[in-house]
């Protein structure tokens, strides 16, 4: 396998695993909405974030990687909107990142033809910068457009403040604006703003959100249980049910689904670190129309957990089996993952809240906790024919890599040896299926 490469990871001021690697503001400043740099292993599939190590050392080291990488400048001129030349950098998941690479600020800062700019990454995968120069209302008005930019980010938003690059190098902030763009109106007809109100009634934490835009509202609904969680905890209550209504959003219930149970986990895990807080016990769900249904309900978080864990443990299993994962085999699981239409493990993936080679690697550390993804999941089995369908799509998942590993056509389990049927015997053996 190619071997990973070190590479800068921002991240919003905001940042829940900000505590859990090593990280540092992008640049010191007072603003509380300065983006989180992490720092990464670039694999070609995942990237696994660094828990250990001096922050500014990795700094120094992650900027190596961003002159390697592509990217496109481009130039609105006057005429084309505002009244003044944005620049725009794209090309990529890291073209925020360049923010860092020196040379590509003095690229963009020569075809705006000046030397120092303001610079902004409302969301990941671009960069916006202007002329330094720009006179005060000009100014504001970029700011206020990267301020409504991060705000109504239709991909991940990383930070609404304005930054100052001089001669190439990011030094500064331009701050005071970062909020201006909450609540412009670029928006389609029928927005309806995030908005969360939230009850206590029988032991059960009655939460009813609006919203149009998923993030906002589930990003606002996790600030206001945490927070009602914590006073509940305070006030000497232990357990309490949690009860989701979204009014407007027509999401996809399993990612709904997924989120209420990274609630409740989060819960759970800030309680077993001693914080007072009260644990969720019970999820319910209800959407536009009514309840949501949900293909893990009366399932313990363990064997959800585990579902969202098998699909790596199959592929350590099968293509691991001669000592070694190839590239091709690799590629063969990671391309199949998107094909589990299984609504039980995409809830276990959603809810773990874990890269897949993050997976991989933890149950290559511990073979009993892959031994017991799989044992758990077996009990699927009992489980209607969401449970039937997961355990089928696991095997399919293990004979398209075995498929792979085997570098043959392969149309069936009768094509393949014995000796390359010996990872895909032991995953039936474990789901309890006879081949």
């Amino acid at each position: 396998m190619s071997a990973p490469v070190l590479v800068p990871a921002l991240q919003r001021h905001d940042w829940p695993n900000a505590s859990h690697v090593v990280h540092q503001p992008l640049v010191k400043g007072d603003s509380a909405w300065m983006p989180i740099l992490a720092f990464a292993d670039d694999h070609p599939h995942t990237r696994t974030l660094r828990t250990e190590g001096d922050a500014e050392a990795l700094r120094q080291a992650s900027k190596a990687a961003l002159g390697a990488m592509r990217y496109e400048i481009g130039v609105m001129g006057p005429d084309d909107g505002p009244g003044f030349a944005i620049a725009v950098l794209e090309g990529g998941e890291y073209a925020s990142e360049q923010i860092l690479n020196v040379a590509a600020m003095r690229e963009v800062a020569q075809r705006l033809g000046c030397r120092d700019l303001v610079a902004a990454v409302p969301f990941r995968g671009a960069l916006f910068a202007v002329d330094m120069g720009l006179p005060k209302p000009q100014m504001a008005t970029f700011l206020q457009l990267m301020s409504s930019q991060y705000f109504h980010a239709r991909s991940k938003p990383l930070s609404p403040l304005g930054l100052i690059v001089i001669d190439g190098v990011v030094c500064g902030e331009a701050a005071g604006l970062e909020e201006s763009g909450r609540h412009l109106d670029g928006r389609e007809e029928g927005y309806i703003d995030a908005d969360v109100s939230i009850e206590l009634s029988d032991r059960v934490l009655r939460v009813r959100a609006a919203g149009s835009d998923q993030r906002a509202v589930t990003d606002l609904v996790s600030s206001h249980v945490f927070s009602a969680l914590s006073r509940l905890g305070v006030a000497g209550v232990q357990e309490v049910g949690l009860e989701l209504t979204f009014e407007h959003l027509d999401a996809d219930p399993v990612e709904l689904e997924g989120f209420a149970r990274t609630l409740k986990q989060g819960a759970a895990q800030m309680v077993d670190q001693g914080a007072q807080v009260a644990r969720i016990v019970s999820i319910g769900l209800f959407g536009p129309q009514g309840p949501i249904r949900s293909a893990t309900e009366g399932l313990p978080d363990a064997i959800v957990s585990a579902a969202g864990e098998a699909p790596t443990a199959v592929f350590i299993l099968v293509a691991g089996a001669d000592g070694r994962f190839e590239d091709d085999e690799v590629q063969a699981f990671l391309s199949g993952l998107p094909k589990l239409a299984s609504p039980i493990v995409k809830a276990g993936l959603l809810a773990n809240q874990e890269p897949v080679m993050d997976t991989l690697q933890r149950l290559l550390r511990d073979p009993m906790a892959l031994t017991r993804s799989l044992v758990l999941t077996r009990t699927l089995a009992s489980h209607g024919p969401d449970g039937v369908q997961t355990l089928q799509e696991l095997m399919s998942l293990g004979v398209r890599v075995a498929a792979v590993s085997a570098g043959r056509p392969v149309q069936s389990l009768a094509d393949l040896r014995p000796e390359e049927r010996v990872g895909l015997d032991r995953v039936a053996g474990l789901l309890g299926i006879t081949l």
